[in-house]
């Protein structure tokens, strides 16, 4: 005991680290450990099973939010054996604590605890209502789609009066969405909602509603290519994007089996026709030609990245998940040389690198002239290269 009691007054940083972490380590000394002033030394403390709720009382209110966020996460998977009713004192300590942490300043720290209890069948349903109303997207999203203590009255009350502007996006991508709560969605007409809808192949759609989405798909790429890549469609619902689907989604609804083959041949047809009038003309010089650009900086501008993300991949014949990637990582050299690949013209240059990979206008490359790009042919090419891993 000497020992180690040296080590938590006086050992280097790694030396207190290692016993803060220990299981065998004493709860008086854990709590001494929790005002410890190493951060690595604390978090430690944070996530000893250990600890005492005592400590992590004093945890809670930590000026470092890394530890916090690791006392949130250990506290978070006790919930299921907690709450206001418990009649343990430590219990309630613990409950007490979570509930604190629950509304912490510190948008990490509370998606700690929603990333713990989000797919938990026994969590406290208090708790999980509250978080799944938050602000804050990597809250509230978690336990919106995953939680199956959500019921569809909750899910609904979220869609009616959304906390935030992302809480409806978030119920339109939950798993098994049912009938009446895409009806609802489709009905508000909320353009962001209704795409990630469109993209849960898990949610349940009735046909009138779907007709009814098609109808409004004329001049939104992303929802069409939502649409025909659905796993079921009702030979009508085909045969209606049939009559609107812009070329980039023709082949993959010309290969579904409910389309009529003769309206599958007649897409065929068409994708031939265009593919021998782009054969006729400059490479570069396509843009924009079918409207497929207007689309595209109409996405732009409402900041819709996921559509725009779903266009680019389109027309550049890319897997959509190279080009998030270059969005993610905020490749201003990348996404450009997608657009140029996709035969977009340099209008397109300011609002890929602002509306997908989120750059700040005055942080992003500006076209060399009227009708240039920011980077040559050739480094945009090995850009392309880069990013397929194409030698």
């Amino acid at each position: 005991m000497t020992d180690i009691r040296h080590i938590a007054r006086y050992g280097a940083d790694a030396e207190r680290a290692a016993l803060a972490g220990r299981p065998d380590t004493p709860p008086e000394l854990l709590f001494f450990l929790g005002a410890d002033r190493c951060p690595a030394v604390r978090a430690r403390v944070a996530a000893n099973r250990g600890t005492p709720p005592q400590a992590d009382r004093v945890l809670a209110r930590d000026e470092d939010p890394s530890v916090r966020e690791v006392l949130a996460r250990r506290i978070a998977a006790l919930a299921p054996g907690l709450g206001p009713e418990a009649t343990d004192r430590l219990r309630r300590m613990a409950w007490e604590t979570l509930c604190l942490l629950a509304e912490d300043a510190v948008a990490t720290v509370r998606a700690a605890i929603a990333e713990t209890l989000a797919d938990m069948p026994d969590a406290p349903r208090d708790l999980v209502l509250r978080l799944a109303r938050d602000t804050a997207a990597p809250v509230a999203e978690p336990v919106i789609r995953l939680s199956p203590l959500l019921t569809d009255a909750d899910l609904l009350a979220l869609i009616v009066t959304p906390p935030a502007g992302f809480t409806r996006r978030a119920v339109a991508g939950r798993v098994g969405l049912s009938a009446p709560l895409a009806d609802e969605l489709a009905r508000l007409a909320d353009d962001a909602a209704i795409t990630a809808l469109l993209e849960n192949s898990s949610a349940e759609i009735r046909d009138r509603t779907l007709d009814h989405l098609i109808a409004r798909a004329r001049e939104r790429l992303d929802w069409q290519g939502a649409l025909v890549r659905r796993p079921l469609l009702s030979p009508a619902a085909a045969a209606a994007l049939a009559a609107i689907v812009a070329d980039e989604w023709a082949a993959v609804l010309a290969e579904r089996a409910e389309l009529d083959p003769q309206a599958a041949a007649e897409l065929r047809a068409r994708l031939a026709c265009r593919a021998a009038r782009d054969a006729a003309r400059p490479a570069q010089t396509q843009g924009g030609s079918d409207g497929a650009e207007q689309a595209f900086l109409a996405a732009a501008a409402r900041q819709d990245a996921e559509g725009c993300i779903t266009m680019l991949a389109a027309r550049a014949g890319l897997d959509p998940a190279l080009v998030r990637r270059a969005a993610r990582l905020r490749s201003a050299k990348a996404l450009l040389s997608i657009a140029w690949r996709a035969g977009f013209s340099p209008a397109v240059a300011l609002p890929v690198q602002t509306a997908v990979a989120g750059l700040p206008p005055e942080s992003a490359l500006r076209p060399a002239g009227p009708q240039g790009w920011p980077l040559s042919p050739e480094e945009m090419r090995w850009q392309l290269q880069l990013l397929t891993g194409a030698s």
